[in-house]
């Protein structure tokens, strides 16, 4: 509350306490300081709208990115047919995987990628 109370009077009292510094409203009196002034207004608007730049690709990175993920996932699962998931390897989803090894008719391709996963892997350690 008091933030939102300070915020109002600075916005309300601020053109008041500016004006008092006059040290801040000053006009250049040479080329020099006229040169030097454009310059300091074209480094702040530039920065500035390199940061809006940035936020504005990070947010359309991360929604356009997303989305573009999940078509091509979506696009995958839908040009699958006859196939099944299973989720999890361990003991169970191994045995279910050898039942369907054991009944498992398709193309060559397939057949191999189902035997790539059954082969035996070196683990870490032992």
């Amino acid at each position: 509350m008091d933030v939102e109370l300070s915020l109002l009077g600075l916005v309300v009292h601020g053109p008041t306490i500016l004006r008092a510094w006059s040290c801040l409203d000053t006009v250049p009196r040479n080329n020099a300081a006229r040169i030097v002034t454009i310059f300091l207004v074209l480094a702040g608007i530039s920065i500035f709208a390199y940061i809006g730049l940035l936020v504005v690709e990070a947010i359309a990175r991360g929604v356009v990115g997303g989305l573009w993920a999940e078509r091509r996932r979506r696009r995958a699962i839908d040009a699958l047919h006859d196939h099944y998931i299973i989720c999890g390897f361990g003991r169970v989803g191994q045995r279910v995987a050898e039942e369907f090894r054991q009944v498992a008719a398709g193309t060559e391709e397939e057949l191999r990628a189902l035997e790539q996963l059954f082969a035996p892997r070196e683990t870490l350690g032992r």
